[in-house]
């Protein structure tokens, strides 16, 4: 429909890779410009000229090699990646075993999930036995808030580090996630953040979220995605 819309030159991508990927195909197809600020998945933009997928973004293998390189800094000889049955889940795990491959360790055993899965218990559990010192997770904030809950639930001793792609942060998972967040450690991989930004800028663009939705940027739930379409916009 988009397509068909003399006036539409651009379409911006969600935050699903699984969808980008089916998508991008469409628009080299036709010669529209896909802009994608979230969607990870390295094939996103994988494609033969002339190719009208850009993406100002992470992309799943800079972000495992960060979310590596702070499972060695603390450490860890052995992990076990979480990881979504789907194509961004594929991705993600293709990522981390050629990172392994370039930079060393961790050991690691893969797990996976479906989306809308909602009991982790026994894979928290399966890990733990196999000698994970550590969580590397690939998760949005719905089966990583459910997640972190039941890693949380564990005595202390058996509630093990997590190393979390941004998928979580797509949506409001401090509060899905209530209490049990400050039992954790949890780390996660991200882009931006509204600290780094100059004084001048974050007020002049938080004049504008006020204007167009009522609040401050302070309630933007998904706040690197927010920024990365604002400097599309812009390009």
């Amino acid at each position: 429909e988009l397509i068909e819309k003399p006036e539409v030159v651009a379409v911006f991508c969600g935050r699903f890779s699984p969808v980008a990927i089916e998508v991008a195909p469409l628009a080299n197809r036709f010669g529209l410009l896909l802009l994608d600020p979230w969607a990870a998945a390295d094939s996103i933009t994988r494609h033969p000229e002339p190719n009208f997928v850009f993406r100002l973004s992470l992309i799943d293998t800079w972000a495992i090699d960060a979310m590596l390189k702070h499972v060695r800094k603390k450490g860890m000889k052995r992990v076990s990646l979480f990881v979504p049955n789907n194509a961004w889940g594929r991705s993600s795990e293709a990522a981390f075993i050629a990172s392994v491959k370039r930079h060393g360790g961790p050991l690691y055993q893969t797990h996976w999930y479906n989306w809308g899965d909602t009991e982790f218990s026994e894979r928290i559990g399966a890990a733990l036995y196999g000698g994970a010192e550590g969580i590397v997770l690939v998760a949005n904030e719905a089966e990583g808030a459910l997640f972190s809950q039941q890693m949380a639930a564990n005595p202390p001793a058996r509630r093990l580090p997590i190393v979390s792609h941004w998928g979580i942060a797509g949506g409001d998972f401090a509060a899905a996630v209530g209490p049990a967040l400050n039992e954790l450690d949890l780390t996660v991989v991200q882009t931006f953040s509204f600290d780094k930004v100059s004084a001048d800028r974050r007020r002049a663009v938080d004049a504008g979220v006020r204007r167009l939705y009522g609040h401050g940027i302070e309630h933007l739930p998904a706040q690197v995605g927010f920024a990365h379409a604002y400097d599309l916009t812009y390009l």
